[in-house]
């Protein structure tokens, strides 16, 4: 069975926790970005070849996808699971696309809300409603008051900043998170490692060989070497007993 190592672990803690970061800086600022404008928004352009008419709602909640893949950084952390790594993977570049398209779209209205060019002198605010006159040829009519508009254009860069920083920070872990599954740490369960002191050997069965020395009389002695020592041994002493024989031991006559 796998493990996540300890090192991808402490990095995928930190990509969770600057996920949930980003996530909480992009929802908050789009709460407060939804609270500003009513719930049907229009934006009416009236212009020589005709009217045009946009209404769009603010999805405030969409930066809580961001705390998916934080959440998962920290479960990862804690537990080094590899089935919670494949998920954090996956909801990481599903969070960075997104970001991406968030991000384009945000920057695609913060231009056309600079091109309109709204400021006092051209803007009125009549029963709730923004009038702006760019020319004799253009006007633009919207269902909000001008002072809500105008302070719009922070609170535009900083969900870009904030929903710009989450995709950073999801395409960091989508690297992390693959390179920490391809080098994951091999678990076995149930086996136990036991640790012996060093220079200690152990024998289940001892046998002793005993080599039988060559005698002395195959023994060569070298040159300028010592001959074997002789030891000497006592002679054994018979006592002596009287006899009437006086015969010859040995018969030295002539056959």
């Amino acid at each position: 069975m796998g493990q996540i190592q300890k090192g991808f672990a402490l990095t995928i803690a930190i990509c969770g926790i600057l996920s949930l970061l980003c996530g909480f800086v992009s929802t908050v600022c789009g709460w407060i970005f939804a609270s500003k404008i009513p719930d049907d928004f229009r934006f009416q352009s009236f212009e020589s070849y005709g009217t045009t008419s946009y209404s769009f709602g603010v999805y405030w909640w969409g930066g809580l996808a961001l705390f998916v893949p934080g959440i998962l950084g920290i479960v990862v952390a804690c537990t080094r699971n590899v089935c919670a790594m494949v998920a954090f993977l996956i909801f990481n570049i599903i969070g960075m696309l997104a970001s991406i398209a968030c991000v384009v779209v945000v920057i695609l209205i913060l231009v056309v809300w600079m091109a309109l060019e709204i400021n006092d002198n051209s803007c009125k605010s009549i029963l709730n409603t923004c009038t702006c006159v760019v020319d004799d040829k253009r006007s633009f009519t919207m269902n909000a008051s001008c002072e809500t508009l105008s302070s719009l254009q922070p609170l535009l860069l900083a969900i870009i900043v904030g929903v710009a920083l989450s995709g950073f920070v999801a395409f960091i872990a989508s690297y992390v998170s693959c390179c920490s599954l391809c080098n994951t740490e091999q678990v076995y369960p149930g086996m136990v490692v036991v640790r012996q002191p060093p220079n200690m050997v152990v024998m289940a069965n001892t046998q002793f060989n005993q080599v039988p020395q060559a005698p002395y009389y195959n023994q060569q002695i070298p040159y300028g070497g010592l001959p074997p020592v002789y030891s000497s041994v006592p002679v054994t002493s018979y006592d002596h007993y009287p006899t009437n024989d006086k015969a010859a031991l040995i018969d030295n006559g002539v056959v």
